[in-house]
């Protein structure tokens, strides 16, 4: 590295060449210009704050108690995903996705008050996971056709069960029973004529 030594008026002034230097302050020359190492402005408790200031600082491991924001209410940006206000991707240009494979923590709080959490489409509220919520039809009867039998849960079921109620004297030749495909707003289903029978659907 280079250094100039200064001295008083007349004093001559040369170039040295350091194999390493060991201070405990660098100050700057120039007030307000900061000081300038290997291409990087350490200026007001900061590298890079401003003048000339690095474009970016690589590092293999950063370790620090404490990141903070350079201009306020920008949060802070890492790998992508922007840190603001206690939240990850909370406001100005969100992570649109946060994906783990394994999520740890003692607290889940709610981000919209009131609101809960849902997690895998289970709703965390107040205490208490929300019941699920399904649909039992009244007792419908076969007519040896398909039926469609409106469900209301406004999804395709992910799980549909049928209970018997009744069947007709002198069935002889049987119960005949075929599911069809269900959509978010019927079950459908063949069954023999005259059989009683419930329908039982999941969200």
């Amino acid at each position: 590295m280079g250094a100039t030594l200064q001295g008083p008026p007349g004093f001559r002034r040369r170039a040295l060449s350091l194999v390493s230097l060991v201070t405990d302050t660098i100050a700057e020359k120039t007030a307000a210009a900061g000081v300038t190492i290997d291409g990087a402005l350490v200026k007001d408790n900061a590298v890079g704050s401003s003048g000339a200031p690095v474009t970016n600082v690589i590092a293999t491991t950063l370790t620090s108690d404490t990141i903070a924001e350079k201009t306020a209410a920008a949060g802070v940006t890492i790998d992508g995903a922007l840190v603001k206000d206690n939240a990850v991707g909370s406001t100005g240009a969100p992570v649109a996705n946060v994906i783990a494979t394994t999520l740890t923590s003692d607290t889940i709080a709610e981000k919209t008050a009131a609101a809960g959490v849902t997690i895998d489409a289970c709703l965390v509220k107040d205490g208490a996971a929300a019941k699920v919520s399904g649909f039992v039809s009244t007792e419908q009867t076969g007519t040896g056709s398909s039926q469609n039998v409106a469900h209301g849960l406004g999804v395709i079921p992910s799980k549909v069960l049928f209970s018997f109620s009744e069947l007709p004297a002198g069935l002889a030749a049987g119960s005949d029973f075929a599911v069809g495909v269900h959509d978010s707003t019927n079950v459908l289903v063949t069954v023999t004529t005259g059989i009683k029978f419930y329908v039982i659907a999941l969200p």
